[in-house]
């Protein structure tokens, strides 16, 4: 669809990025939000681990519970750090997330574009489980001293 996006940068052991609002203008559009001249270097960041299990109470033999880590800052953007689906027999998730604070920073057609440390949400997520026909479960989570466990009961 057509309009303006969050286009959400991360990689594995690096801190993540966003940059807000790069406009889509029709489908075959292509949007620099770096090249080789000013591209995008994200931050090393540690990692802790945010683990447990999302249980699907009654169980089912076609759904799947998935388990997604969120930062919220700036007052809109919603980055989903990453999203795994729980184990099927177990309910078994593991979730690696980055300690460091997540960066900012807003579409522009002259590059590059500034990306600034969002330090209030470092190592600060909600954590939701959810599955089709079952009632989304969600936690907030500090990982910023050390990894977590986190459960979720998912009903209908």
């Amino acid at each position: 669809a057509l309009g303006n996006y969050d286009v959400v940068l991360a990689a594995d052991n690096h801190a993540t990025a966003v940059i807000a609002t790069v406009p889509v203008m029709n489908a075959t559009n292509v949007v620099n939000v770096s090249d080789s001249i000013a591209p995008i270097t994200l931050p090393i960041s540690a990692t802790h681990i945010v683990s447990g299990t999302a249980i699907l109470n009654p169980s089912s033999s076609t759904e799947v519970a998935y388990v997604a880590a969120r930062q919220t800052f700036n007052t809109a953007p919603i980055v989903t750090s990453n999203t795994v689906a729980a184990d099927d027999l177990t309910g078994a998730y593991v979730l690696t997330l980055p300690v460091a604070a997540p960066l900012l920073g807003t579409y522009s057609a002259v590059l590059p574009i500034t990306l600034a440390p969002q330090s209030g949400v470092a190592a600060k997520y909600t954590v939701e489980a959810s599955a089709t026909g079952y009632l989304s479960q969600s936690a907030n989570v500090d990982i910023s001293a050390a990894n977590t466990t986190q459960d979720f009961t998912l009903t209908p």
